[in-house]
């Protein structure tokens, strides 16, 4: 399970790319409001990159994968799942 936490760099690469290329098109922006909104958006971009990086050490670290915790507890809610705790 500790592989799932290195593949969270990957969504975490791209919003942060996403966030520099918002920053980068907030310079070329002629309205204040408009360069105000997206600076938030970049930032906003920023912290869901934060989390999701975060998340991805938290399971390099513990080796527990939240997602498949949640799953488990989904399938031993259904009576036919073949996986169980």
């Amino acid at each position: 399970m500790r592989i799932m936490g290195f593949l969270a760099l990957i969504p975490a690469s791209v919003l942060l790319t996403a966030a520099f290329f918002v920053l980068f098109a907030v310079e070329k922006a002629a309205g204040k409001g408009l360069k105000t909104f997206g600076k938030f958006v970049a930032v906003l971009l920023i912290v869901v990159a934060a989390f999701i990086f975060s998340k991805g050490v938290y399971t390099v670290v513990t080796g527990k994968c939240p997602m498949a915790q949640v799953m488990q507890e989904m399938c031993s809610l259904m009576p036919g799942c073949a996986v169980k705790k």
